[in-house]
């Protein structure tokens, strides 16, 4: 129920489908050089969220409706409100 590419050679585009994943509670993609932006919308059952070190741009989405418990946008150019 969880992804962690954490600290790899990854590159590119945030591949958001991982943050729509049903039943998937933790994604850390942190540490990867991933540009773009965050989707709009997240799985229901995502809880830990880390995408902290990378290369993101935009607005973070409001994902106040969401399970989130634990999120690390830190160290990108996003601009907003952090869901609390």
């Amino acid at each position: 129920k969880s992804i962690a590419f954490d600290g790899n050679k990854f590159n590119g585009t945030l591949p958001g489908h991982y943050l729509q994943l049903p039943n998937i509670e933790k994604v850390d993609l942190s540490l990867l050089k991933l540009t773009g932006t965050l989707p709009q919308w997240i799985s229901g059952s995502l809880q830990t969220l880390d995408l902290s070190l990378n290369n993101l741009n935009g607005t973070i989405p409001d994902y106040s409706s969401s399970n989130l418990k634990f999120v690390d946008f830190s160290f990108n150019n996003l601009r907003g409100n952090v869901p609390s």
